[in-house]
C-alpha cells in the first residue's frame, strides 16, 4: 500500500473512481477508463519501490563477495540497475495517460463531449463551462507537475532513457554503515539531450515518482468527484 502525502492511503482514494456517484452514463465510462490509468500508476510506483529495495539487496550481496573491496566513500556507483528506470518509465506513462483522461472525463461532463483539443493546454483554455475551483486546480497541475512529466516522458518516448548512463545507481551510506539507492534523474528533461541534462538539483526516481503519483491521484478524484455531480442524465437517455 501507498500513502499520500496528508498520511492516508493511495489505495483507498483511487478506489473511487471505480465507483463514481454519477447517473451521467458518458462520464461514467470515462472515470472508468480513468480509473484504469490510476490503477497503473500506483502500480508501478510499489514496484519502483520494490526494485529500489531489491538493488539495496543486490549491493549488499555484492559487498558480502570475498575479496570485495569495501569502499571509504560515501556514495558508489552500482552499474547495470535498469529496473528502478524501466519501472519509473511506466509510470510516468501511466501519469501522463491520466491527464489526459482527466481531460477527457471533464469535458464530457462540462463541454458535452465534442470538439475537444487533443492538446492538454488548449483543453484548459477551451474549457468554458468548467467550475472555476476545477479549472484553476486543473491549470495549477497541469503548470507545476504535467508539463514536467510529459518532457520526461516524452524524452524516454522518443530519445532515450534519462539514467545517468549504464544504468547506474548511486548507493549512498547512511548511519551506521546502512546502504540507500538513489536513481538519479535529470533536472531538465526539456533539453532534450542527454548530453546537456543537469543533475544539480538531485532529483531521485523513486521520490519523484512518488510525488507525481500523489498529484495525480488527487487530481483525478477531485476530478471525477465534481464532473460527477455536475448534472443529473438518466441512464439510457
Amino acid at each position: 500500500m501507498l500513502l499520500s502525502t496528508n498520511g492516508n492511503l493511495l489505495d483507498l482514494q483511487a478506489s473511487a473512481l471505480s465507483s463514481p456517484w454519477t447517473t451521467n452514463v458518458a462520464v461514467l465510462f470515462k472515470a472508468f477508463a480513468l480509473a484504469y490509468d490510476a490503477g497503473a500508476v500506483l502500480y508501478h510506483c510499489r514496484n519502483l519501490a520494490k526494485a529500489y529495495g531489491a538493488v539495496v539487496a543486490q549491493f549488499e550481496r555484492t559487498r558480502s563477495i570475498p575479496g570485495y573491496e569495501e569502499s571509504t566513500s560515501g556514495f558508489v556507483s552500482f552499474n547495470h540497475q535498469a529496473e528502478p528506470y524501466y519501472e519509473l518509465d511506466a509510470l510516468l506513462s501511466a501519469s501522463r495517460r491520466v491527464y489526459d483522461k482527466i481531460g477527457h472525463c471533464v469535458w464530457q461532463a462540462f463541454e458535452g463531449g465534442k470538439g475537444m483539443p487533443r492538446n492538454m493546454a488548449d483543453l484548459l483554455v477551451k474549457l468554458k463551462s468548467c467550475p472555476q475551483p476545477l479549472l484553476a486546480r486543473l491549470n495549477n497541475s497541469w503548470t507545476n507537475v504535467g508539463e514536467k512529466l510529459k518532457d520526461y516522458r516524452d524524452y524516454t518516448q522518443h530519445f532515450a532513457s534519462i539514467d545517468i548512463g549504464g544504468a547506474t545507481v548511486t548507493m549512498k551510506r547512511l548511519a551506521d554503515g546502512v546502504w540507500t539507492a538513489w536513481a538519479r534523474i535529470p533536472d531538465n528533461p526539456e533539453v532534450k539531450s542527454k548530453k546537456r541534462f543537469s543533475y544539480a538539483c538531485e532529483y531521485d526516481a523513486l521520490t519523484y515518482g512518488w510525488e507525481v503519483a500523489n498529484e495525480v491521484i488527487s487530481l483525478a478524484t477531485e476530478a471525477v468527484a465534481t464532473a460527477s455531480a455536475s448534472r443529473d442524465v438518466p441512464i439510457g437517455a
